[in-house]
C-alpha cells in the first residue's frame, strides 16, 4: 500500500486540478479521482514494467471526464451556474430570456429559406408550440411535422455559420472568444461569462474544442500555469480510497474463505459420491439411470464448476460443458464447446477426457486452455503445465507446457507452437482482457460475447485495423472510449448495439 500511496501522491494534484477544471464540480473531479486509483490498485500487479504511468492516468483521467460531460450535460451546465432548457418544446418565457443573448435575425434569415412546411413548422416551433400542438393547427400527422422538423433542423445546420450551434429546439449560441474560454479555464471569467462559456461546452463545437486542447489543458495544469481556486482534498481522497480497497479485500478475503470450505465440504461430497461410481461401473446407478449433464454460459456470463474429485473448470461466455451424472472408477469424460480453462486433478487410474467436434484430449493431471466455439474454424490448445494428447484423425499429438495447438475443423491440419506467456491464453479467468496485433473482426467478436453486444461494422475494409491493449473488465462505454482514443475508429452506442466506423 505505501507504493501505491507513493503514486497517488505524485500524480492526484495534477490529475484533480485537470478534471475540476473541466467538470467544475469538487465532488465529482474527487470520485473521478478515486475511481482511477482504485483501478489502478485494482490490477497494478498485471501493468507492464515500461508503462508510462503519467499518460496512462491522465488517459483514463481524460476518457472518464469526457464521459461525464457527455451523460451529465444538465448538471455540467448547472456547476457553471446556469440551467439549460433540455426538454423538446421551448417555452416562450424560457426562449425570450435566450433570446436576449442569441442571433435571432440570423436564425430568422435562415428559415425564411426553408421549404413552405418545414419554414412554418420552424417558425410555429419558434413561437412555443410543441409538434402535436403543431400537427394540429397545420391539420397534418404528428409523424409528419417530425420529418418537418428534423429535415429543418438539418438544414438550419448547414446554413449557418460555424459561430451558431442549433440543437433539436433550433437554439443557437455564439462561440465565445477564445480570450473568454481560457479566462474561465482560470477561473478570471465573470459568472456571465462562464455561463454562457459552459453551455457552449455542453454543445457539439465546444466538446470539439476541449477534445482538441485537452492536451494542452493538461500540460497547463502540470506546469501550474492553471491552477485550483480552491484547496484539494488530498486526505479525504485518500481516506476514502482506502476506505473502498479495504472493502473489496473484506470481499475478497469472504470469497477466499468459501474456497476454504469447499476444500473441506467436497472432500465429503467425494466420498459420499463414491457409491455412485460403483453403481456406474455395474452398468448404470442402482437407483437411477446416470444421465447426462450440460452447463452452459449466456453472453456476458463466467461460471465456474468444482467436480468431486477437485477439478476445476472454468467456463467462458456461451460455453457448454456436458458431463455425466456420475462418473465411474475408471475414466471422466466431458464435453466442450466454446471457450474453458481446465484444473484437471490428477489421477492416473481414471484418465481425464475432453471431448470436442470428434477431437478428444486426453489428460491425466494439469492445466490448459481450449478455444472451441462453433462458429470458428480453429480449435486452440494452450498447456500451461503437465502434459495432454490430442487426438484428431487416427493421429496423436503431445504437447508440453507453454505449447500451443491450432486445429482446422476444415482442412484437418495440425500445428504447434511455444507461446513465451502462456498464462495470457486463461487470463479472462481474470477477468482481464488482452489484445495482441488482433483484427477488429476479433476483437469486436470477443467483446461481444463478453458484454452480450452485437457490434455492426460499417465498412469491411476496417476489419483489418488491428488492437494491441490490456485491461481489466470495464464498463462497455468505458472500454469502446479507450479503443476511440486509441485508433481512427468510432464506436457509437444504441442500446446493445455498436455502430463501428472511421472518424
Amino acid at each position: 500500500m505505501r507504493a501505491f500511496d507513493t503514486i497517488y501522491y505524485r500524480y492526484h494534484q495534477v490529475l484533480y486540478t485537470y478534471a475540476l477544471k473541466l467538470i467544475r464540480n469538487e465532488d465529482d473531479a474527487s470520485d473521478i479521482i478515486q475511481e482511477i486509483f482504485i483501478k489502478l490498485w485494482g490490477f497494478s500487479d498485471m501493468m507492464p514494467k515500461k508503462l508510462n504511468l503519467k499518460g496512462y492516468l491522465y488517459s483514463m483521467v481524460r476518457n472518464r471526464v469526457f464521459n461525464f460531460m457527455r451523460d451529465n450535460r444538465t448538471r455540467l451546465v448547472n456547476n457553471y451556474k446556469i440551467v439549460i432548457q433540455n426538454d423538446m418544446s421551448i417555452e416562450n418565457e424560457g426562449f425570450e430570456k435566450n433570446e436576449e443573448r442569441l442571433l435571432s435575425q440570423q436564425l430568422d434569415n435562415a428559415i425564411d429559406t426553408l421549404p413552405p412546411q418545414q419554414k412554418q413548422v420552424a417558425k410555429l416551433r419558434r413561437m412555443g408550440l410543441s409538434n402535436r400542438e403543431i400537427a394540429e393547427k397545420m391539420n397534418l400527422s404528428l409523424n409528419t411535422v417530425n420529418i418537418h422538423h428534423r429535415k429543418g433542423v438539418k438544414a438550419l445546420k448547414k446554413k449557418l455559420t460555424r459561430t451558431i450551434i442549433i440543437t433539436d429546439n433550433i437554439m443557437d449560441m455564439v462561440r465565445p472568444a477564445e480570450k473568454d474560454i481560457w479566462d474561465v479555464l482560470n477561473d478570471t471569467a465573470s459568472e456571465e461569462t462562464s455561463a454562457k462559456v459552459a453551455e457552449w461546452f455542453s454543445g457539439e463545437e465546444g466538446q470539439a474544442w476541449l477534445s482538441e486542447n485537452s492536451d494542452l489543458i493538461f500540460r497547463l495544469v502540470e506546469n501550474g500555469k492553471l491552477k485550483s481556486a480552491s484547496p484539494i482534498p488530498s486526505e479525504e481522497m485518500l481516506g476514502l480510497i482506502h476506505d473502498r480497497i479495504r472493502r473489496i479485500q473484506k470481499k475478497k478475503k469472504f470469497k477466499s474463505y468459501l474456497w476454504r470450505a469447499a476444500a473441506v465440504i467436497i472432500p465429503l461430497l467425494a466420498i459420499t459420491l463414491a457409491w455412485y461410481d460403483v453403481s456406474s461401473m455395474l452398468g448404470g446407478g442402482l437407483l437411477s439411470e446416470n444421465r447426462t449433464v450440460s452447463e452452459s454460459t449466456v453472453l456476458g456470463e463466467k461460471k465456474i464448476l468444482v467436480f468431486q474429485d477437485g477439478t476445476k473448470i472454468h467456463m467462458n461466455s456461451e460455453a457448454v460443458v456436458k458431463y455425466p451424472e456420475h462418473w465411474g472408477l475408471r475414466k471422466r469424460e466431458i464435453a466442450l464447446e466454446g471457450e474453458a480453462y481446465f484444473e484437471v486433478s490428477k489421477d492416473r487410474r481414471r484418465p481425464f477426457t475432453v471431448d470436442i467436434y470428434g477431437t478428444v484430449i486426453k489428460v491425466t493431471g494439469t492445466s490448459f486452455n481450449v478455444k472451441a466455439y462453433p462458429d470458428d474454424d480453429l480449435i486452440d490448445i494452450v498447456l500451461t503445465d503437465g502434459a495432454i494428447t490430442f487426438e484428431a484423425e487416427d493421429r496423436e499429438y503431445a504437447l508440453k507446457p507453454s505449447e500451443r495447438l491450432t486445429y482446422s475443423k476444415s482442412d484437418k491440419s495440425v500445428n504447434i507452437s511455444t507461446m513465451s506467456h502462456p498464462d495470457n491464453a486463461s487470463i479472462w479467468t481474470k477477468n482481464i482482457l488482452m489484445f495482441r496485433n488482433d483484427s477488429l473482426q476479433d476483437v469486436t467478436k470477443i467483446l461481444g460475447r463478453w458484454y452480450g453486444i452485437r457490434f455492426i461494422i460499417t465498412d469491411d475494409s476496417l476489419l483489418s485495423r488491428t488492437f494491441t491493449f490490456k485491461t481489466i473488465q470495464i464498463p462497455v462505454r468505458e472500454l469502446l472510449d479507450e479503443m476511440e482514443y486509441i485508433s481512427d475508429l468510432r464506436f457509437e452506442m444504441n442500446g446493445d448495439t455498436v455502430i463501428v466506423s472511421k472518424k
